[in-house]
């Protein structure tokens, strides 16, 4: 059971991540970003960079914004970490 919570949860934060990726910052951010995208390598490493950049974007982000170019990178998952009680 604890598997699979795990397993949600990863995947709602990566697919929170990605709908929200759409309204977000112009990608004036300090963090390396993926070649030809507007997402920081950090959130394709790690579940806790999926989260920041999440959050950065939510503060960051407007309706005005541009859309995040997303292209092809893949946010990172995992079936080992603990869920963030933060969020």
């Amino acid at each position: 059971m604890k598997s699979i919570l795990l397993k949600s949860s990863s995947l709602l934060i990566a697919m929170s991540a990605l709908a929200l990726s759409g309204c977000g910052s112009s990608g004036n951010s300090a963090a390396p970003l993926v070649a030809g995208t507007d997402i920081p390598v950090s959130a394709t490493e790690t579940t806790a960079g999926v989260v920041s950049f999440a959050n950065l974007s939510v503060a960051n982000g407007g309706d005005t914004d541009e859309p995040l170019v997303v292209g092809d990178a893949a946010l990172a998952a995992s079936d080992t970490d603990e869920p963030d009680p933060s969020v």
